[in-house]
């Protein structure tokens, strides 16, 4: 798309360049009326070709936009699910990937009565800093 808006742009270059050659001629009556209403109408052309380019290079970015897909959690992802390259729809039911969460990370682990109980004693002595109920 970016290609074709160059040449589009050129095109409107040369026929900017075409007209205002042609426009003295005409009025000192060089030309005929004709070769200028060509020149006046190939500019006109070239201009809206310049603009439908533009607007395939921004539909181009846009689609092109569609094809990074961004998780919306940060962590490490597993493997992939789909492969490279593999054609994925909106209403695709397959998983592409996992993400897991690293920050903040919750643990669950099970202790014994006696455990927490001497856990608790080392707090109390000093031996041992619990982390703060807040979290």
């Amino acid at each position: 798309a970016k290609g074709q808006l160059a040449q589009q742009q050129a095109r409107l270059y040369v026929t900017k360049a075409n007209l205002a050659r042609v426009i003295p001629l005409a009025a000192q009556n060089a030309l005929s009326k004709k070769d200028l209403d060509d020149a006046t109408g190939n500019e006109k052309s070239a201009e809206a070709a310049v603009i439908a380019a533009q607007g395939e290079v921004q539909t181009a970015e846009l689609n092109l936009s569609y094809t990074t897909i961004k998780s919306p959690l940060d962590g490490l992802s597993s493997f992939a699910r789909q492969q490279d390259g593999s054609y994925v729809t909106a209403s695709a039911t397959g998983l592409l990937t996992y993400i897991y969460q690293l920050d903040p990370m919750w643990v669950n682990f099970s202790l014994s009565e006696n455990e927490l109980l001497k856990v608790r004693s080392d707090a109390a002595k000093g031996l041992l800093r619990l982390p703060s109920n807040s979290d």
